[in-house]
């Protein structure tokens, strides 16, 4: 899919950042977390590629996502790992800018 299609597939103008999240956390933080990506989410003009959550073992849930942003509103991403990193049990915060297709 070429970087244009791309674009518009997705329903944001101009460049875009494509960022990879993946968190840990245990299950009690689990409305933290999620609270925190809709405020995100809604709070921007971002897209949302995928969104994924998986129990791993007792009590742990890992969270998967990607999204885009607008180049201009890049440094968000960055605010939003550290905004994860904050809330009481979460044990992992790893966020990845990823190639977006040619």
């Amino acid at each position: 899919m070429g970087y244009q299609l791309y674009k518009q597939t997705i329903g944001l103008k101009g460049p875009v950042v494509s960022y990879r999240l993946s968190l840990g956390f245990n299950s009690g933080s689990a409305e933290d977390v999620r609270k925190a990506w809709a405020s995100f989410v809604s709070e921007r003009a971002i897209s949302v590629t995928s969104y994924g959550e998986t129990r791993k073992g007792q009590g742990e849930v890992v969270l998967d996502a990607s999204f885009c942003l607008p180049e201009d509103h890049a440094n968000d991403a960055a605010s939003l790992g550290q905004k994860f990193a904050r809330i009481p049990g979460v044990t992992q915060v790893n966020l990845a800018q990823i190639p977006i297709p040619d």
